[in-house]
Formats: structure tokens, C-alpha cells, sequence
């Protein structure tokens, strides 16, 4: 590997195991088939940015670009970006049309941050306005992101391509990097510390090829086209009888003509619509690259996943969209072993234990344990500890487990039997355990 490029520390991430997604017209310029095989970034410790574009040649009927489509990380189980962490999309002129970033200069660009991170999900950047270039004309897609720690930030095709329109197979993708706390800059590619080369030639030694997982928008004259992001949205693990905090749906016109939403379902029960969006009544129009927020709410009523979707009628040609919605209704399921506790005989006047009971969460979300309660008696021979579990009151996240110490000192002869509840977040009975034992005198030697 040169010199210039050896700060390209780069592991290879394991290959994906989804199928690949179905093509939607909405990508009209695309060099990668859906899947990702690799995630990528410059593996630093430190203060690390990377530069990563594909390119492309203009079409025929296809020459506005309207928005930059990215898939991000590796696989969902790797060190991805996070989410939400910001960047800059851009498309590229090459002034000498030789087919090489070396001398690119930025004619458009888009903020945003990251989504979909470690999943083959593209996230859409629209361009505002919209960019028209010539036909026959070369130009590069791309972002440039900046950020700290050794994460994988873009997603490689390696193994196949569904290009559209029909690209050569390879030299399609080029990278460029800095890991000393300079960003590369946007209109001085070559200028950056690890110099921008060929992804073949910087990561695989010239021994390989790969492309980027990015895609553009450029739907024909007059065409108007919705882009929904997030889609599906997934709310994760909201307790029972809660609400969780608001998501957002941002609804984009992609395409080259106003686009005009006609009807936007109610979100089935236990999501709900929120207050907070920025979308008018329906019908409403968007103008080519205006976007507009709806926001939703979930609302589990019953322990376990919940799945609904959202229509949206629109005049984009793929009307009518769904948007998919998820989420899972929290619960605590406490296990509480063992039930019973049996101390035998006892002499009066001595302490036996600890005997153990061990609390644990199989549940989706955390049990809070509020208070230990005596059931139906006043006082008890039987004293229990907080041993492994915190002070009361505590939470026990799912998974997890704790134990409690139990003793017996009998003040008297016979049988004691004594019944707790632990309380908290769960229903009356569902978390109780007895303890019992006989006071004895002598071990019972002149009973």
C-alpha cells in the first residue's frame, strides 16, 4: 500500500444475509445491487473525516438531479456511525471530463445526518433546488463526513450490481480521507492527507473492486416523486400504559413537478398522530425538493411487537406508498425462584441461613421493585436482605438478575409460615414467595 494511503486501517465487515430489496424507480443513477457486502472508515482512534463519491454520467430524460441517496456502517452487529450524527452530501462537476475526482468542484450540496446506520436502508438527501447537467455530461455523488473513534461509516457492494443505467463493472468509486483532525475539503479532493484514489486501489491494493452504496434522484421532466423517511419507523420497547416520545415522518417531493398529497391515513391504534407537524391539511402541494413533517406516537396498550402502516395518496407515480410502522409494548416479567423456602426444624433462639431467592427479568423493560410487603401478618420470624440487589426501591433491567438472603431465628415452638409480595410496576401476585419453618427445642431431642 503507498505511503499516502496507509492510514486506511480497514476491516472488512461481514456479509450481509438480507435479501436484496426490490428496485423502486425512485433511483434513476445506481451502481450497486441493494446489499451491502463491507463497511468502511478510516480507522483511527482520533478525530477522523472521509470523503466517499461514486461516478456517474448523465442520461437522457434523467438530467435533474433532485435529491442523493446513502446507505451507511456495515452490518446491523459492527461499530457503525451512529445515527443522527451530521454530514454533507454533494454532487461533483468534473471540469476535464476524464472520469477522476482529482479536480472535482462542488455544484450542489445538502445537510443532513445519519440513518438506517448498519442496515442496507437508504437515506435521502434532497437537493434544493434541484440540479440540472447535460447529457453525456461525467459527474461524481458523494458525502463527506467527519467524526471521532474507529466506526464504519460507508457501505460497499462488492459481490454484484443492478446499475442503472448499465455502468462497466468496476472503477466506478473513489475515496478520500484524513485522520489528524483536518477535514478533507469538498473542492480540494486531491489536497486531502490520505489522497483521493480509486476504492480498488486505496482498500483492496488494486486487487479488487468495490462500489459505494450510493444513489441519486432524477426522475424524468414534469414527474413528481415522494420520498418518506424514516420508512418503517420503528418506535422500540415503550412500556404498557405509556407514551412514547414523538417521531418524525419527513415527506419530500424528489421529483421534478409538484407533487400533491391527497390523503394521509390515521396511524392505527396503538400508534397515534401527534401535534408538532409541519404538513397542511390534505390536499397539499410540494414544490420539487420541499419536504414537510408529520409525527407520530406509540401508545402500547398490551405486552409484545405491534405492527401497523400508514397510506399515503399522492400524483407520484408509485401512489399509493405505505409507510411501516413498529414498536414493542413493554412489560416486566418477573421470575421469582425458588417460590417456597422450607427452613426445617430450628431451635428456638438460633438464626439459620441465608437461603437464597433470585430475582429475575424476563421481561421487555424494567421491573421496579418499590417495596418488600408481609402478607396477612403482623410480624414474622423470618427476616430477608437485600443481598445482590440494590437498596429499595430498584429497577431490574430485562435479562438481569439479583439475589435476596432469607433467615429463620424461631422465637417459638411450632410452625411458621410466612408469605411476601415484592411490589412495584407488576400485577398483585405476580411476584411472591413463602418462606416456612418449625421452631424446635433441642433439635426436638425431649419434645
Amino acid at each position: 500500500m503507498p505511503a499516502a494511503l496507509r492510514s486506511w486501517r480497514l476491516p472488512l465487515a461481514a456479509a450481509m444475509l438480507l435479501p436484496p430489496p426490490l428496485a423502486r424507480a425512485i433511483d434513476e443513477y445506481r451502481a450497486d445491487d441493494g446489499v451491502k457486502e463491507m463497511g468502511i472508515g478510516v480507522q483511527s482512534a482520533g478525530s477522523n473525516s472521509f470523503a466517499w463519491l461514486n461516478r456517474f454520467v448523465v442520461q437522457p430524460g434523467n438530467t435533474t438531479i433532485t435529491a442523493v441517496r446513502i446507505a451507511f456502517g456495515g452490518n446491523a452487529v459492527q461499530n457503525n456511525i451512529g445515527d443522527g450524527h451530521p454530514l454533507a452530501v454533494y454532487l461533483w462537476a468534473d471540469p476535464n471530463q476524464d472520469g477522476n475526482p482529482l479536480d472535482a468542484l462542488v455544484i450542489a450540496s445538502a445537510s443532513g445526518t445519519v440513518q438506517g446506520s448498519g442496515s442496507n436502508a437508504f437515506a435521502s438527501y434532497a437537493l434544493t433546488p434541484p440540479v440540472t447537467l447535460a447529457v453525456g455530461q461525467v459527474f461524481f455523488a458523494g458525502a463527506i463526513v467527519s467524526y471521532n473513534g474507529q466506526v464504519l461509516v460507508g457501505s460497499l457492494d462488492r459481490d454484484g450490481t443492478d446499475s442503472i443505467p448499465a455502468y462497466p463493472p468496476n472503477q466506478h468509486s473513489f475515496v478520500a480521507s484524513s485522520d489528524n483532525g483536518v477535514p478533507v475539503a469538498p473542492n480540494a479532493l486531491a489536497l486531502a492527507q490520505g489522497p483521493v484514489a480509486p476504492v480498488g486501489t486505496a482498500i483492496f491494493a488494486g486487487t479488487s473492486d468495490a462500489t459505494w452504496m450510493i444513489r441519486l434522484n432524477a426522475p424524468p421532466p414534469a414527474t413528481p416523486q415522494i420520498d418518506l423517511q424514516p420508512n418503517p419507523i420503528d418506535f422500540g420497547v415503550v412500556d404498557v400504559a405509556t407514551v412514547s416520545g414523538s417521531r418524525a415522518l419527513t415527506l419530500t417531493n424528489v421529483g421534478t413537478a409538484s407533487l400533491t398529497v391527497g390523503s394521509i391515513s390515521t396511524a392505527p391504534a396503538p400508534f397515534l398522530d401527534a401535534p408538532g407537524g409541519t404538513c397542511a391539511p390534505t390536499p397539499f402541494a410540494l414544490a420539487p425538493g420541499s419536504q414537510c413533517e408529520l409525527r407520530y406516537v406509540f401508545a402500547p396498550t398490551a405486552a409484545g411487537p405491534v405492527a401497523g402502516n400508514l397510506t399515503i395518496t399522492s400524483n407520484a407515480p408509485t401512489s399509493p406508498d405505505s409507510v411501516a410502522l413498529s414498536g414493542i409494548g413493554g412489560a416486566p416479567a418477573p421470575l421469582v425462584a425458588p417460590a417456597g423456602i422450607d427452613f426445617g426444624a430450628i431451635d428456638v433462639g438460633a438464626l439459620a441461613g441465608p437461603q437464597i431467592i433470585t430475582l429475575g427479568n424476563a421481561g421487555t423493560s424494567p421491573w421496579l421493585v418499590n417495596s418488600l410487603q408481609l402478607i396477612g401478618a403482623p410480624s414474622s420470624p423470618f427476616t430477608v436482605l437485600f443481598a445482590s440487589c440494590p437498596p429499595l426501591p430498584f429497577a431490574l433491567p430485562p435479562g438481569n438478575s439479583c439475589d435476596l438472603h432469607a433467615y429463620f431465628a424461631p422465637t417459638s415452638i411450632g410452625i411458621a409460615v410466612r408469605d411476601y409480595e415484592l411490589v412495584g410496576n407488576t400485577p398483585a401476585g405476580a411476584a411472591v414467595f413463602q418462606l416456612r419453618g418449625r421452631g424446635a427445642l433441642f433439635g426436638d431431642s425431649f419434645d
